[in-house]
């Protein structure tokens, strides 16, 4: 039954996908700040840091991708929100039903 689903406009799937991203680079930036913080200890009583240096580095480059995919989803919302400027009519209606907005 087509009722019981729920169609999001461009917009809206726009905003979930990104408060997503905003999740995934806050929790990616945590995993960093505290990946240092166990290198550092590592270093100050002498123990090998390799390991957690390359755990380190897989999680910057992860952070990077987050990054990337949330700045990707701010641009696309901006473009939604200019297409959208522009369906509206001159005279206040909307261009797709030429309702008033």
């Amino acid at each position: 039954m087509l009722s019981s689903f729920f169609i999001m406009d461009g917009l809206a799937l726009i905003g979930v996908h990104l408060a997503l991203a905003e999740r995934h680079v806050a929790d990616g930036a945590r995993h960093v700040v505290l990946q240092r913080e166990i290198v550092a200890d590592l270093e100050s009583g002498g123990h090998n840091t390799e390991p957690a240096r390359e755990l380190l580095a897989v999680l910057e480059q992860s952070l990077a991708f987050h990054l990337f995919d949330r700045d990707r989803l701010i641009r696309e919302r901006e473009r939604e929100r200019e297409r959208e400027r522009e369906r509206e009519l001159p005279d206040g209606t909307d261009s797709d039903t030429d309702e008033p907005v």
